[in-house]
């Protein structure tokens, strides 16, 4: 889900993997491995780094100190209206404020 908004969405590593430009695109794995036979690694140390970040918001950016911070956040009716916002007629993922194009084969 797009929207942050899980029960089980319990740590700031968990919230950092969908709220960063830690997971990919499933259309830019497909093109990686078309072009190269694997995914190619930013590295682990990059990798690690994106999910120690601190938490912030990737639809308002509202710095977030702690996971009941984060619920009462995406409970707030202006977060909502920014999903949508984002959602509009595209792929969300392409709108979303953590996505780096740079790291997405499909802008190349």
């Amino acid at each position: 889900s797009s929207d942050l908004d899980s029960d089980a969405l319990k740590n700031k590593k968990h919230f950092n993997s969908f709220a960063t430009s830690f997971l990919l695109h499933p259309a830019s794995v497909a093109a990686q491995i078309e072009s190269s036979g694997k995914v190619l690694s930013r590295g682990h140390a990059a990798e690690e780094a994106a999910l120690k970040q601190d938490m912030r918001c990737p639809v308002t950016g509202a710095p977030l100190k702690n996971m009941p911070a984060v619920k009462a956040h995406v409970a707030r009716r202006e977060y909502a209206e920014g999903v949508r916002a984002l959602a509009g007629d595209a792929d969300i993922i392409e709108r979303w404020p953590g996505h780096n194009r740079a790291n997405d084969v499909r802008a190349r």
